[in-house]
């Protein structure tokens, strides 16, 4: 191989490992376990109490957490549980978490039964996503949308080749 074509190949790696890097990260900490969450303070972002964290509702089919169900009882007694989507619940801590509401419109949210069964329901499940203003996501919808064409634009950035369909292989820089 020349080696102007291995300098650009390695530009390539260099330039995808960073967009794969960029693309896993995310501005929720790292580490925190499932089980810590439950009992967690839910609080608004102007730091009003909005209850506590019940339960995390996970799809079977993804392993992905879809719903926390937010309570607020009195003297320990939930009296309402109402389902958040993920999408809306951003975590401080083990012993907090976040959302972007505040406690009026929070106490107006729709709620569910002890068994939360109407989580079963599509038509009840959109009336959630709606209240909070959330575009539930598609069956089958990649996480992480875009790495692709973003390893390909670094290919053709390093190499001025472009590549235009997959798998992205090395056999396509030939040119």
């Amino acid at each position: 191989m020349k080696v102007k074509t291995l300098e650009r190949m390695a530009v390539c790696i260099a330039l995808c490992s960073q967009v794969l890097l960029a693309a896993q990260q995310t501005d929720r900490p790292d580490g925190v376990r499932v089980s810590k969450l439950k009992g967690a303070d839910v609080k608004s972002n102007d730091g009003e109490d909005l209850g506590k964290v019940e339960d995390l509702i996970v799809d079977p089919k993804t392993g992905q957490i879809t719903f926390a169900i937010v309570g607020k009882g009195i003297l320990g007694v939930s009296r309402k549980s109402r389902p958040v989507p993920w999408q809306a619940v951003k975590i401080n801590s083990e012993k907090q978490v976040t959302v972007n509401m505040d406690k009026q419109k929070m106490d107006s949210a729709p709620t569910v039964n002890s068994d939360y069964s109407d989580l079963n329901d599509p038509d009840a499940v959109l009336v959630i996503y709606r209240f909070y203003e959330i575009q539930p996501a598609g069956a089958g919808e990649t996480p992480i949308v875009g790495i692709a064409p973003a390893v390909g634009n670094a290919i053709f950035a390093a190499t001025g080749i472009r590549l235009r369909s997959l798998p992205m292989v090395p056999d396509g820089l030939k040119g």
